[in-house]
C-alpha cells in the first residue's frame, strides 16, 4: 500500500475498533453508524475521520469510493451483536442479524486489500453460523480468509475475559500473508483488574477542566506494568504520545528498571 492507507470503519459507535486501527497505524478515513447518540463522542475521539450517519444497509460500494476518492485499502467493523449474544434472546427474526451480511456485501462491492470483522461467539452457533457462512459466500474467491477465530482479549494483555469471534480476510496480491500462528505469537500474559485500576483508589481531586473533574494519582509505591502504560508524565492527564511508559512490555520494563 502506498501512502496513508484508506480505511473504513463500519458500525463505528464511539470508536473502539477505530482506536485499535489507529494504534496500528491504520487510522480510518471514513466511519459509518446510524446512531447519533452512540457516535456523539466519535468526532472528539477521531477529529480527522469523516463520520457518516447512515445505516449500512443503504450504503453501497459507490458511496464509499466517492467519499474516499477511490477504493478502500481496508474495511473493519463489528456489526451489532444483540441478535447473537449468549445473554440475549438470539431471535432469528432480529433484523440486526442481517447486518453481518451487509458487512460482507460491502467487502464484495469495494474489494479492499483486507477486512476484519468482529462479533460475539454466538455468531458461530447453530443457525447463526449458517447465516455467517452464507454471508461469507459473497466474498470474492481471491481473498484468503482466516476464521472464524475465537480470540480472547485476556490473551493479549487486557484485564478482562472477553472472547470474540473474528473473520480476517486479505487479498494476497495487495497484502502480506497472515496466519493463525502470527496471532498466537502475539499472546502475552493476562492482567488483572487490580493491576489495571488499583492505583486509582487513592486518587485525589485536583479541580475541574472543560467541565470534567480532574484527579491525580497519588498512591505510593511502584505501579504495575499495565497501569504504567496508561499514565501521563504528571499522573493527571495526557495522551499516549507524551507517556514515557507507553510501548511494549520490554520497553516498559526498561523504564521501571531506571
Amino acid at each position: 500500500m502506498q501512502g496513508q492507507p484508506q480505511i473504513v470503519d463500519l458500525f463505528c459507535g464511539c470508536g473502539g475498533f477505530s482506536l485499535g486501527a489507529h494504534r496500528a497505524g491504520l487510522s480510518p478515513k471514513v466511519a459509518f453508524d446510524n446512531d447519533p447518540i452512540l457516535t456523539s463522542s466519535y468526532g472528539t475521539n477521531f477529529p480527522t475521520t469523516q463520520l457518516e450517519l447512515a445505516t449500512v444497509r443503504r450504503v453501497g460500494g459507490s458511496d464509499i469510493r466517492r467519499l474516499l476518492g477511490g477504493s478502500p485499502d481496508g474495511i473493519i467493523g463489528g456489526p451489532p451483536c444483540q441478535g447473537f449474544s449468549d445473554i440475549g434472546h438470539r431471535k432469528s427474526t432480529d433484523p440486526r442479524r442481517h447486518l453481518v451480511r451487509h458487512f460482507f456485501r460491502i467487502v464484495s462491492e469495494t474489494r479492499p486489500g483486507f477486512f476484519v470483522m468482529e462479533n460475539v461467539r454466538g455468531l458461530g452457533y447453530g443457525g447463526a453460523r449458517t447465516l455467517l457462512e452464507q454471508s461469507l459466500e459473497l466474498v470474492p474467491a481471491r481473498y484468503k480468509i482466516l476464521g472464524p477465530l475465537i480470540l480472547d482479549a485476556a490473551d493479549y494483555g487486557a484485564a478482562t475475559l472477553r472472547a470474540r469471534l473474528f473473520i480476517i480476510g486479505y487479498d494476497p496480491e495487495r497484502c502480506d500473508p497472515i496466519s493463525e500462528e502470527d496471532l498466537s505469537s502475539r499472546i502475552r500474559a493476562s492482567s488483572t483488574v487490580r493491576a489495571a485500576i488499583g492505583d486509582l483508589s487513592d486518587a485525589t481531586l485536583v479541580g475541574e477542566e472543560d467541565g470534567f473533574d480532574v484527579w491525580k494519582i497519588s498512591r505510593p509505591g511502584r505501579a504495575s506494568v499495565y497501569s504504567l502504560g496508561l499514565r501521563s508524565k504528571d499522573n493527571v492527564h495526557g495522551s499516549p504520545s507524551d507517556n514515557p511508559y507507553s510501548g511494549s512490555e520490554e520497553e516498559i520494563s526498561q523504564v521501571e528498571a531506571r
